[in-house]
């Protein structure tokens, strides 16, 4: 399903206007790469498909659905993925361990009797951790023990095999295994990097 912004305006922070009026498409298999210098509308552009900034006006479609009115859990559910530009603001919860930042926003999908399924948490760690080489591999420990390396694939993850994937500076804290897997056939990817030219190349 293709990414279809039409008309798209958001303020920043300042109450100042950071995107006006933006449209475009990302067709099913393709990777749009923006680059700029930091400051000029990359966040709010990234927030707003990800439903954590409100847009003044426009429309954020993934195929024939609009995502304006959904929150971020429901985008999630249609199929957008987001790995945040603030990974350990946004992205994980340090003191948690590996295996509860790998459910991150998909903690419904995890629901047993009473709470969470710690088995099926923990089958799901173990199958995650091998497939995207997270390290340590140790599920148990808190991902603020290993925040130099797990960060970014502990994100991947919960990223992988969606309609939609966007993500702020790709390469960052990401082991040639994460990059490989996250993209599924046909996924559009949206990248963010701050500065210079934007070179995409899959597991590189």
């Amino acid at each position: 399903r293709a990414l279809r912004i039409d008309g798209l305006s958001v303020r920043g922070d300042r109450g100042t206007m950071a995107i006006n009026n933006l449209s475009f498409t990302v067709a099913p298999g393709e990777i749009l790469g923006i680059a700029g210098v930091e400051g000029n509308g990359q966040t709010e552009l990234l927030e707003a498909i990800a439903g954590l900034r409100s847009v003044l006006g426009g429309t954020v479609r993934l195929g024939a659905t609009s995502l304006n009115a959904m929150d971020v859990r429901e985008r999630a559910d249609v199929g957008l993925s987001h790995i945040p530009e603030d990974r350990h603001r946004r992205g994980l919860i340090l003191d948690f361990s590996i295996s509860d930042n790998l459910i991150l926003g998909r903690q419904h999908k995890f629901a047993g009797r009473g709470g969470l399924d710690r088995e099926q948490i923990a089958r799901n760690a173990a199958a995650q951790i091998a497939r995207f080489d997270i390290r340590p591999t140790d599920a148990a420990l808190p991902a603020r023990w290993a925040e130099t390396s797990v960060d970014a694939p502990t994100a991947v993850p919960r990223a992988a095999r969606p309609h939609l994937v966007i993500h702020w500076r790709r390469t960052i804290g990401c082991m040639r295994p994460s990059l490989a897997e996250v993209r599924a056939p046909g996924a559009v990817q949206a990248v963010v990097r701050r500065s210079g030219r934007v070179r995409i190349l899959d597991g590189s």
